[in-house]
C-alpha cells in the first residue's frame, strides 16, 4: 500500500512535466514557423535601411506603427511606408518616395527638396533641369530634416506664381533685407518682405499686370517693402 501511495503522489508531476514539454515545444516551434525569413520591398529606392528591425522577428508581434516610424527616420527620402504581412514568414515593403521639386543654392551646395520642404538628395549632374532654384546666403538644413518656414514659403512662391502664368525664374532669400527677391521668366523682379503671404502677392501683381497691359505698358520691377507697391515701368 505505501508504494502505491508514493507513486500516486508523482503522478502529477510527471503530468505536468509532460506537458511542460509539449508548451515548451508548441513554443519553440511557433517561433521558429513565423520568424520572418523573407523581406520583399516594392521600392524605387536602391537601399532600405532599418531592416534589422524586421528580419528574424515573429512575424505575430511585429508591431507595425513602430516599424514604419523607424523606417521613416532611417530613409529620409521616402515620403511613406506601407508595411503587409504574408503568413507565415515573409513581410511586405511598399514606399512612396518624395518627389524633388525645387533645389537650394548655398555657396556651391546644391540640395534637393520635395514640396513639403524635405531635403531629399544632394545634387546629381543627371537630376531634372526643370528644379526650382532657391538661393540663400546662409546653410540649408540637415538633410533629411524639414527646411525652415521661410525655404516652404518660397516653395509657396512658385506654386502660387504658376496658378497665374507668372513662372519664377528663381527666388532669393535674403537675410540682410528680410525680404524674398523672386525673378519671373517674363524678367520682372519683385522685391517681398518675409511677412507677406504669397497668395496674396501672386493676386496683387495679377491686377498690376492687367492694369498697365491694358495702357501698353510693361512691368519690369515691384517693390513691396513698402505700404504701397513701388512700380518700375520698361523704359523708366
Amino acid at each position: 500500500m505505501h508504494y502505491h501511495i508514493q507513486k500516486f503522489k508523482k503522478a502529477p508531476f510527471v503530468i505536468f512535466g509532460i506537458l511542460g514539454i509539449c508548451f515548451l515545444t508548441f513554443f519553440i516551434s511557433f517561433f521558429l514557423f513565423f520568424k520572418v525569413k523573407k523581406i520583399i520591398i516594392i521600392s524605387q529606392e536602391s537601399t532600405l535601411f532599418g531592416l534589422n528591425e524586421i528580419g528574424e522577428k515573429n512575424i505575430f508581434f511585429l508591431d507595425f506603427a513602430k516599424l514604419t516610424a523607424y523606417l521613416l527616420d532611417q530613409n529620409p527620402t521616402i515620403k511613406s511606408v506601407h508595411l503587409e504581412k504574408k503568413y507565415p514568414d515573409t513581410v511586405i515593403i511598399k514606399t512612396e518616395e518624395r518627389i524633388t521639386y525645387a533645389q537650394i543654392f548655398v555657396g556651391d551646395k546644391k540640395i534637393n527638396i520635395d514640396y513639403d520642404g524635405f531635403i531629399v538628395a544632394y545634387h546629381k549632374e543627371n537630376l531634372n533641369e526643370y528644379l526650382r532654384p532657391i538661393y540663400m546666403d546662409r546653410n540649408p538644413p540637415v538633410a533629411g530634416n524639414s527646411a525652415d518656414v521661410l525655404v516652404l514659403k518660397a516653395i509657396r512662391y512658385f506654386d502660387e506664381f504658376e496658378k497665374i502664368d507668372q513662372n519664377l525664374e528663381k527666388v532669393t532669400v535674403e537675410d540682410s533685407s528680410n525680404s524674398y527677391i523672386l525673378l519671373t521668366e517674363s524678367q520682372i523682379t519683385l522685391f517681398i518682405p518675409f511677412s507677406e503671404d504669397p497668395k496674396i502677392i501672386s493676386s496683387s501683381l495679377q491686377l498690376i499686370l492687367t492694369r498697365f497691359r491694358i495702357e501698353g505698358k510693361r512691368v519690369t520691377k515691384v517693390n513691396f517693402l513698402f505700404d504701397k507697391p513701388i512700380i518700375t515701368l520698361a523704359n523708366e
